[in-house]
């Protein structure tokens, strides 16, 4: 199974990786691979994945991540390492401005982690966690009385006025946006009544467009209920991506 596509538009390259553990590069116009990351590299199924040329990032399903330069050795990691958060990744986004190089990545026990490609910013006291898509309602909670929901989809910003601001869609019916350099929130939807399962900011940064729908965090139950599947639009202002003085 195809688990994520990315298109590298510069490059006319569609990226592709899924639960056979590789990673495979293709230009369209040919049926066969120009590059293949294999499962002997990569260790297991690739449960998330993101490119900002030339970095790409994967995590995999043995909690391990792995980031590589497509333009110098695209099939070798230059660095792999445990991911910092406990549980199962669930989505994975590359910052996406010169100089930025790094990646937020979140799971299923509603943490999110910024990390940088570069192990000295890493060591820096620029990287950090936070929890996020939690609530206060009665059902599978936290020692803090906080109920868990699952990150299911995460993308950086696209214009260089708010480099460091992403977006987190989650299980908890919500999605949010989140300034890096602030360590803040500036803007929260919620209350959406059924789980945020896909988020992604237009490439002009006007719009955020997100689905709701089953994101089949409780199994077999959820599967036999009709969730109906929709797709929404955002129009992004200034006070989504600003915090409140």
């Amino acid at each position: 199974m195809i688990r994520n596509c990315r298109y590298i538009d510069d490059k006319s390259i569609l990226v592709t990786s899924g639960w056979d553990g590789t990673i495979k590069m293709w230009d369209l116009r040919s049926q066969q691979p120009t590059a293949v990351i294999s499962r002997q590299v990569l260790t297991d199924r690739v449960h998330a994945m993101d490119v900002a040329f030339p970095y790409l990032v994967a995590s995999t399903g043995d909690r391990k991540v792995h980031m590589f330069n497509l333009a110098q050795n695209p099939t070798t990691p230059f660095r792999s390492i445990p991911s910092p958060l406990t549980l199962q990744t669930r989505a994975l986004s590359c910052m996406k401005h010169p100089g930025d190089v790094g990646y937020v990545i979140g799971s299923a026990e509603g943490r999110c982690a910024v990390r940088f490609c570069d192990a000295n910013l890493d060591a820096s006291k620029k990287k950090f966690s936070f929890k996020c898509h939690r609530t206060d309602q009665t059902g599978r909670s936290t020692n803090e009385g906080k109920v868990v929901y699952p990150v299911n989809s995460l993308d950086w910003y696209t214009d260089g006025q708010f480099s460091g601001c992403f977006a987190t869609a989650g299980g908890d019916g919500s999605w949010s946006v989140w300034d890096k350099n602030k360590m803040s929130r500036p803007h929260e939807q919620s209350g959406l009544g059924l789980p945020v399962t896909a988020v992604k900011w237009s490439p002009n940064g006007l719009v955020l467009a997100y689905a709701l729908g089953n994101d089949w965090a409780k199994g077999v139950q959820s599967s036999k209920a009709q969730i109906p599947v929709q797709l929404r639009l955002h129009r992004v202002t200034r006070n989504t991506l600003v915090a409140k003085a």
